[in-house]
C-alpha cells in the first residue's frame, strides 16, 4: 500500500516518539472505531495503527463490554461492567411498535466529567447517531458535535487550533469505520478488486440481505462483504492518520488510545452483524494505547477510563481498573460471556444456564466439549457476580421517539 506523505510523516513521528515519558502526557485522545474486529489489523493494511502500536502497546486480548454500541459506550464512559451500570437493553422498535425508548445513562461520574473537573478542556466529535440520542453521553463534554467520518479530521484540526498554551485537553473521537453499510473508497475497492461487484451483489454493502441469499450468492457474498470490510478498515486507518496529523506538535505530548465498541460477524456460524450473540468476533476488539505505559495482556473496554486517568495523573476510583485482574466479561441482554485467563471462554444464557464453552487458542468459533473446564468457569462466574453488584438503570426516565427508531434502522439494528 502506497502511503500519502502526511500518513508517512505521522508513522515516522509515532515511531520516533517511542521513548518513555518522564511526565504524564498533557492531553488525551480516545479514538473509537465502530464495529472494528480485532483481526481487522491482521487482514487489512493498517500502517498508522501499526506505527501507533510500535510507539505504545497493543493489548493481546481485549474485549468489548457488550456487543452493540450503546451498552459498550456506557461502559467506556463510566468505567463499569454492563452488569454494574445496568444499561443492558436490546434494539427497541419494530413495525408493530413504532415507539422506541431507552433509559438515561446512570447518574455516576463519567470520563468526561472526571477530566473536566480535573481542569481539562473536553470535546467530543462523533459520527454515530447513537451518541446524538438525548441519553447523557455528552455529560462532561464542553463541546459535543456530530459529523461524518470524512469530515472528522477537519473538525479535529479546528478543535486543536483552539487549544491555548497551558491548557490540558481530552478529545473523544468516534468513527463509524466498518459499520454497515460499507462504502469503501474507490482506491480501497480497487486494491481489493471489488469495485465492480459492490453494487451488483445484494450483500455488497449491507448485511440486510444475508438471510435472503441463495447458497451460491451466500458464498460469493460473504467473500465480497469481508473484502469490503477490510477495504473500509484501510480507509479508516488512513483517516486516523489524518486525525493524528491534525494534532500537530501536540501528538508527542498526548496519550492516544484506539479501540472499538464491538466486532462483527461476517458469516461465521452463519451469523451476520452484531445481534444478540457473544461470539469471539464480536467480543474481541483491538486496543492500542501510546503514552499509557505498560499494559496487561488482557483488558476490557470498561477499563479504558482508568487507563486514561491513570496515564494523565488524575485520581478516580473507577470500578474497573487496569490492574484489577479478574476475568474478561462481555454481556448482552442478560447473557454473559466470561474468560478467566483468555484461553477458555463460556457463555451463559440470560436464565443463568450454561451454553457453550470455547477454547480460544484452538478453535475460538466452535464450541468444545471440555467438561473438565466447567467447574472452574462456573466458579469464576459466581465470583464475578458476587463481586460486581447488579445495576438498575433509571427506567422511569427515558427518551423516546421515531428519531431513535430511524437511527436504529439506518444502522441496521432494526429491519
Amino acid at each position: 500500500m502506497k502511503l500519502s506523505l502526511p500518513t508517512f510523516v505521522v508513522c515516522l513521528s509515532l515511531i520516533a516518539s517511542a521513548c518513555a515519558r518522564e511526565e504524564p502526557p498533557r492531553h488525551a485522545v480516545v479514538i473509537l472505531v465502530d464495529t472494528l474486529r480485532a483481526d481487522a489489523l491482521d487482514h487489512a493494511d493498517t500502517p498508522v495503527l501499526d506505527a501507533l502500536a510500535a510507539r505504545g502497546e497493543q493489548v493481546e486480548r481485549a474485549w468489548s463490554s457488550g456487543t452493540w454500541t450503546a451498552p459498550s459506550l456506557v461502559s467506556l464512559f463510566t468505567g463499569m461492567h454492563v452488569r454494574e451500570h445496568g444499561w443492558d437493553f436490546g434494539f427497541r422498535g419494530s413495525r408493530r411498535n413504532r415507539a422506541t425508548a431507552f433509559p438515561l445513562l446512570p447518574d455516576v461520574p463519567t470520563l468526561g466529567l472526571v477530566l473536566r473537573r480535573a481542569g481539562f478542556e473536553t470535546a467530543g466529535i462523533f459520527a454515530s447517531r447513537v451518541l446524538a440520542w438525548d441519553l447523557g453521553f455528552e455529560r462532561g463534554f464542553a463541546r459535543w458535535r456530530r459529523s461524518r467520518d470524512p469530515q472528522i479530521p477537519r473538525l479535529v484540526r479546528q478543535e486543536v487550533a483552539s487549544w491555548r498554551p497551558g491548557e490540558r485537553h481530552f478529545l473523544y473521537v468516534h468513527l463509524m469505520g466498518p459499520h454497515q453499510p460499507l462504502r469503501p473508497s474507490t482506491e480501497a475497492a480497487a486494491r481489493w478488486q471489488i469495485a465492480e461487484d459492490l453494487e451488483a451483489h445484494p450483500l455488497g454493502m449491507s448485511l440486510h440481505w444475508a438471510r435472503k441469499l441463495s447458497p451460491a450468492q451466500w458464498i460469493t457474498g460473504v467473500d465480497l462483504y469481508r473484502k469490503a470490510y477490510w477495504a473500509v478498515v484501510e480507509d479508516t486507518d488512513a483517516r486516523i492518520g489524518e486525525i493524528l496529523e491534525a494534532l500537530g506538535p501536540h501528538l508527542d505530548d498526548s496519550l492516544v488510545v484506539v479501540t472499538s465498541d464491538h466486532g462483527e460477524m461476517m458469516g461465521e456460524r452463519f451469523r451476520f452483524g452484531h445481534r444478540r450473540w457473544l461470539d469471539e468476533p464480536l467480543t474481541r476488539i483491538p486496543l492500542i494505547a501510546a503514552g499509557a505505559g505498560p499494559l496487561p495482556d488482557r483488558l476490557t473496554l470498561a477499563a479504558v477510563p482508568d487507563l486514561v486517568t491513570r496515564a494523565l495523573g488524575v485520581e478516580h476510583p473507577w470500578s474497573v481498573r487496569v490492574d484489577g485482574g479478574g476475568p474478561l466479561v462481555s454481556q448482552r441482554q442478560g447473557a454473559l460471556a466470561l474468560s478467566p485467563e483468555g484461553r477458555f471462554k463460556a457463555v451463559w444464557h440470560r436464565n443463568g444456564s450454561l451454553g457453550d464453552v470455547y477454547d480460544l487458542e484452538r478453535e475460538p468459533l466452535e464450541p468444545q466439549n471440555r467438561p473438565e473446564q466447567v467447574p472452574d468457569l462456573e466458579a469464576q462466574r459466581r465470583a464475578f457476580q458476587e463481586r460486581v453488584p447488579v445495576g438498575i438503570s433509571e427506567k422511569g426516565k427515558v427518551r423516546s421517539g421515531p428519531e431513535i427508531e430511524a437511527a436504529l434502522r439506518e444502522l441496521g439494528y432494526v429491519e
